[in-house]
Order: C-alpha cells, then structure tokens, then sequence
C-alpha cells in the first residue's frame, strides 16, 4: 500500500491567545483582595461580580470576613455593605432571581444581628430581615440548593432546625421557616455534603452518611427516597456533584471504588444512578507525601458549555500525569492534555500551590478557582484568581496517509478544528473530501 505526504499548515489569526489554564494577569490576582484563609463558595453574578464566602478576612482597602464580592476585574466591591460580615465560616451561597443571596455555615452572628447559620442578605449585603428562620439549624450547614418555587433546601450536619427534629436535611419556605411538607425518607448517618435539584424536581444527596451502605441517594420531591434510583456505595465520602445537561450525574470525592466498579475519586453516573462505563478516567490522582502515595480528592468541580470538565481538590497527578490541584477532563472523563499552566523552568504543568476548594466558570469562559492555595504556577497569588481559557492555534505536522483517505483521517492538536484547500480559503473541507499530495492548512 502506497502513502503518500502531505504538508499541513497552520492557520493563524492577529488574536494574542492565552496558554487555557494560565493565570489571567488581567484579574486582580494578588494580595491586594482576599489575602488570608480559604474560599469555599464561588458564585458569579449577572453582571460579571463574584460573591466569595469561606474563611478569610483582609484589611486592603477595608475590613473583609468570610463573605465579600468582587468586581469583575477582581477588587473588592466597595457598594457590598456586609459590615462586619459573618463571624464565622460561609460554606454555601446561593443566588436568588431576584438579586438576593442565601448564606449557609458555621456563623451565628451577621453584622451584629445574630442569625443562626443560614440569612439572606439584600443584593447590596445588607441583611434581609424578611427571612426569619427563627432558631435555624443546630448544627452547621454545607449545602444550600434553590428550587424553581424558590422553596431552599439545605444540607450539612444540623439533625434539628428551629428546634423541630429533622435528619441532616430539611426545607424551608421562601420566608426561612421550615416546610414541615417536606419528610426526609432516609436517616442519614452523617453528614449531606452535596445537594443537586433535577429539573423534575428530584434531589440528589451526597456526602459521607451511610445509608444501605451507599453514599449517593436521590429523593422525591417530597423528600421521600426514590426507589427507581440506584444507591450509590462509596469507600468514602463523596464532596462535589455535577449535573450535566442530559441528566448524568458527575461525582467527585476522596472514594477508591463506587458500586464495586473500582472508579476512584470521580465517576458519572447514568439518570437510574448506575455507573456510566463510557465515561473512564483511569487510576488517577494522588498525592505524594515525603515519598508516600496518598489519596487525593475531588472537592469542586464545574461544567463548560462544552461538555469539558474543571476540577479541583488536593492531588498532584491524573492518572500518572502531572497535575497539581487543578486539572480538565474531556467528555469522555481522560485528561484534556491542553489545560495546564506550564512552568517555564521544568515545562511541566505546576496549578495551584494547594488545595483549590471552590471553582466557577464566566460567560466568557475564564474560569475563577478559589481555595488555601496562595501561589499559582509558582507565581504568588491570593486565594482566589482567575485563568485563562482561549483557545490555542492549532498545532500539526507533515503527515503521512494512505492513498484515497479523506481530510478525517488528519491529525492536528486544537480545539474546533477546521480545514481547509488555502490560505484565504473560507469554506471549510467536508470531513469525506479525498486527500491528494498538498498543503492544506487548518484553523
């Protein structure tokens, strides 16, 4: 069988294209926001602006605790009036239609007005007095999830609320008083890390409790368990959902095997909850600690447009790649070799100093990633920046081909590739266009 040679050219562009995954040197990225502590909710507005809740404070240009917004170049945004703010730790945050926001965690106390670990605050952070959950939960929140009726439901450790017995779970009126419609048909034997809402209404619960030895369960939207859904059985605890457009379900967490299947730290699960087999990360992530291999874990994971998966955790290699604590996974659930900052002393992709707990992803793409980390790529950062996500020129080679093959059967590395006869062509070849001896050039 002959072959024969073709010469492949790239198709450029004036556009300056980002390195996906670098840091984003337009973002306030440094120590003058949010210096100290760690980030566990992200939440991007409308308009651009970040709402951050966590553990942290910083004195740079005024008094930040645990809950803030940014602008959307990354400073603080003076016109948010939290005042002193959450005395403890926000871990959840939800945004409502209307501008309003939800906060949930271990606070008992919101800029001087005591309020029990769960408030809802005016658009400008001011605290919104309408919401009255009376005593609230007893224990803290990790999860706030808001139904299209705009009713709240929440998760975490609490077992009461408002001093009304309930089982790690519970939901709650548009006014923050208990909805006693709502029956938890399970009892968990710990705590809800994770909570999604389907758009049928059915809710999806994570975390580390126990119940018939499963981690993942889904309920009615009356609260009781859902029988047609398989239960989940983890070897720990699961941290991060994600629901995909089609219904599958995305789980992240610090797990070695799920349903006996041996898939460690993610997998995706079918709408019945069994496990996707089409969907295969490998082995992956570790951690070395002075030469001994540890578990690494998923705590936060977002959805492109595209299908591509952002997570992050504490892990410094995927699948025997190196990766440190930020990664993106194709569609298919395998490493998307072109997301990585890349260190020029070593050409190899460093991320993020340390844990990265929280991640959102703007309307343009960029991604936002907050955590305890405080260098990126080596390069000092706060705790919360933002990376870039262009698209790069296309990269090919001269390649050999069969005879009678057609432009499918070419290989560029690129995302959207397109391929074309010439330079100033602006049709792009059919994938079954038959190749001959020549340069062709793609984009």
């Amino acid at each position: 069988m002959r072959n024969i040679i073709l010469l492949i050219l790239l198709q450029f562009s004036s556009l300056i294209f980002a390195q996906p995954g670098s840091l984003d040197n337009t973002f306030d990225n440094g120590p003058s926001a949010i210096t100290y502590g760690i980030i566990y909710s992200t939440i991007i507005q409308p308009d651009g602006k970040i709402i951050l809740g966590g553990s942290f404070y910083t004195t740079s240009g005024k008094w930040v605790l645990n809950l803030t917004r940014l602008n959307p170049d990354g400073s603080l945004d003076m016109s948010f009036n939290t005042g002193t703010g959450a005395n403890d730790t926000v871990k959840a945050i939800v945004l409502q239609p209307d501008g309003k926001i939800i906060i949930g965690g271990e606070f008992y106390n919101y800029n001087g007005t005591q309020i029990n670990r769960i408030a809802r605050l005016n658009s400008d952070g001011s605290i919104d007095t309408s919401f009255n959950p009376g005593q609230g939960p007893n224990d803290d929140i990790l999860n706030i999830a808001l139904q299209s009726d705009g009713k709240i439901i929440i998760g975490g450790y609490l077992y009461t609320f408002n001093g009304t017995l309930i089982n790690r779970m519970a939901r709650l009126n548009t006014d923050g008083s208990l909805d006693n419609t709502f029956n938890l048909g399970i009892i968990p034997t710990n705590w809800i890390e994770c909570t999604l809402i389907q758009p049928d209404g059915k809710i999806i619960i994570a975390g580390s409790f126990n119940y018939n030895n499963g981690r993942v369960a889904r309920l009615n939207a009356d609260g009781s368990l859902d029988s047609t859904f398989n239960i989940g059985i983890a070897t720990d605890h699961v941290e991060s959902m994600l629901l995909q457009p089609d219904g599958k379900i995305i789980i992240g967490g610090e797990f070695l095997n799920f349903n006996g299947t041996g898939k460690n730290n993610i997998v995706r699960l079918n709408t019945d909850g069994s496990v996707d087999a089409s969907f295969n990360p490998g082995l992956i992530l570790t951690h070395d600690n002075n030469g001994i291999k540890l578990r690494g874990r998923i705590s936060t994971m977002s959805l492109q447009p595209d299908g591509k998966i952002i997570i992050g955790g504490w892990f410094d290699n995927f699948n025997g790649t190196i990766r440190n604590n930020i990664a993106r996974l194709n569609a298919d659930g395998s490493l998307d070799l072109t997301f990585a900052p890349i260190t020029a002393a070593s050409n190899l992709g460093s991320g993020a100093g340390f844990n990265v707990t929280s991640s959102a992803i703007q309307s343009d793409g960029k991604i936002i990633i907050g955590g305890q980390f405080t260098t990126y790529d080596g390069i000092p950062t706060n705790i919360i920046i933002r990376l870039n996500n262009n698209l790069l020129p296309p990269i090919a080679s001269a390649q050999s081909v069969c005879l009678n093959a057609t432009i499918s059967s070419l290989t560029a590395l690129g995302t959207n590739l397109k391929w074309y006869a010439s330079a100033t062509s602006t049709t792009p070849l059919a994938t079954t266009s038959i190749l001959v001896p020549s340069t062709y050039y793609v984009s």
